[in-house]
């Protein structure tokens, strides 16, 4: 049982071994890979199990061992004594492709790990950093038939059902192992990580892109309702009672108050509206005067909408409005004299952002007198997509299908493994309160 004396009557019964020494943590490493070398479809482990997995300090290499050994298609069987820690290394089977037998402690048939990979075997010593590889067929075969042994005994004593050890691997494993094996090397590698980034990616620009283009649906929607509130209500407005006020003495005057009653009746009746009024084109071409505002009836008021802390909010008839966007491409303001329109972007002014909708108001011989203006709050875009359009289902979507398209194109053995699972009435019906929850959360 004591690894240097087994070394040694190795040595001493026979000259036809043909032996291999590593030595150090690099040279445990190499012995490990080069069992991969000579192993066919399987290996065969004893391990003590002397300590915890995260403890190990080859763990980082025995990662990068799994996944070498799964891409080979290289399942192990493990033989550990029925400890604590025995359990626990167990537990973790379907996570690394191999199959654990737990046998008494008492009973356990070797004090250092041993492994049988075809024609050889590898006895490693942890507390020296140390392995020697035996190259000795009948010894191997010797090895091989006394942990099929012991293999046996403890499948019955864990009471599994009794198979042959000669089966081959694929009738070894269960789908259970199958799957979580193949899924831990399929999201974990770093082909996958790096894959799994540049599809979060991809996701997260389509969506993007489809949120701003959802943006811009929205924007042409509250483009069409403010011009239609505008073209639809500027009929209603008489033009002789506009004629009577152009300045501010002209706010005492009845016209005056029906005017502004008219524009608080209007944004009253069209949900979202925040200012009504009325502005006339002037001699100057880049200013506008307004006739009357839905804020502006009692105008000896303190009214501070804007919250700039000055009285500037009472836009009484004559008061200027500059135009900023005359000497530009396009002009609302200068369009509206001609025709419905609204503001093709989100405008900022001294009371926020808006964007606006205008209509030419005519008098009794169709010529145009001045332009009825109403302000929707430009967040209005934004508060519609976010409702319309939920960037987080979308992104989840775009992923999920990004990775399903690539796990059905090149592990088509796991996709149909992970299919079988599905199909059953408890993973359906798991997946489906998953879903409710989901929505719950995010709806």
């Amino acid at each position: 049982q004591d690894f240097d004396a087994f070394i040694k009557s190795i040595s001493l019964e026979s000259s036809r071994p043909d032996m291999e020494y590593f030595d150090g943590e690099e040279g445990i490493k190499k012995a490990y890979m080069r069992l991969l070398e000579l192993a066919d479809k399987e290996l065969l482990f004893y391990v003590p199990v002397s300590g915890k997995e995260e403890d190990d300090p080859l763990r980082a290499f025995r990662v990068q061992h799994f996944r070498e050994r799964h891409s080979r298609g290289i399942f192990s069987r493990v033989i550990a004594p029925d400890t604590p820690l025995g359990r626990r290394y167990k537990s973790r089977d379907g996570l690394e492709y191999r199959k654990t037998v737990l046998v008494p402690e008492n009973e356990f048939p070797s004090a250092f790990e041993k492994a049988i990979a075809g024609s050889a075997v590898m006895c490693f010593n942890h507390a020296k950093n140390s392995a020697s590889l035996i190259r000795y067929p009948e010894m191997a075969q010797s090895e091989h038939a006394m942990f099929n042994a012991v293999w046996k005994r403890g499948e019955r004593e864990e009471k599994v059902s009794d198979e042959q050890i000669d089966l081959s691997i694929k009738n070894e494993l269960t789908s259970d192992v199958k799957i979580l094996s193949a899924s831990r090397e399929f999201f974990l590698s770093r082909k996958s990580i790096v894959l799994f980034a540049i599809c979060a990616l991809i996701s997260a620009t389509v969506s993007y892109g489809l949120y701003r283009q959802n943006m811009y649906i929205n924007l042409q929607r509250v483009r069409e309702r403010v011009t239609a509130i505008a073209a639809t209500a500027a009929p209603e407005f008489d033009a002789n009672d506009l004629d009577e006020l152009h300045t501010w003495r002209d706010a005492s005057k009845p016209a005056y108050s029906k005017v502004v009653k008219q524009l608080q009746a209007l944004r009253s009746r069209n949900k979202g509206v925040e200012y009504a009024y009325i502005m006339r084109k002037t001699d100057n071409p880049y200013y506008y005067e307004f006739v009357a505002d839905a804020d502006s009836l009692d105008f000896r008021s303190w009214n501070d909408v804007s919250g700039d802390g000055l009285r500037n909010d009472v836009l009484l008839p004559g008061y200027l409005f500059f135009d900023h966007d005359y000497d530009t491409e396009f002009s609302a303001l200068h369009e509206s004299l001609k025709t419905p329109i609204a503001d093709k972007k989100p405008f900022t002014d001294p009371w926020g952002t808006w964007i606006s909708g205008h209509a030419p108001i005519f008098d009794s011989k169709d010529a145009v007198i001045a332009s009825l203006g109403v302000d929707i709050a430009a967040d209005t875009v934004e508060k519609l997509s976010s409702k319309s359009f939920k960037f987080v289902f979308y992104f989840l979507g775009f992923f999920l299908l990004f990775i399903f398209i690539r796990l059905a194109a090149f592990n088509r053995s796991l996709f149909k493994d992970i299919l079988s699972v599905i199909n059953s009435k408890a993973v359906l019906v798991i997946l489906i309160i998953c879903s409710f929850v989901f929505l719950g959360v995010f709806l």
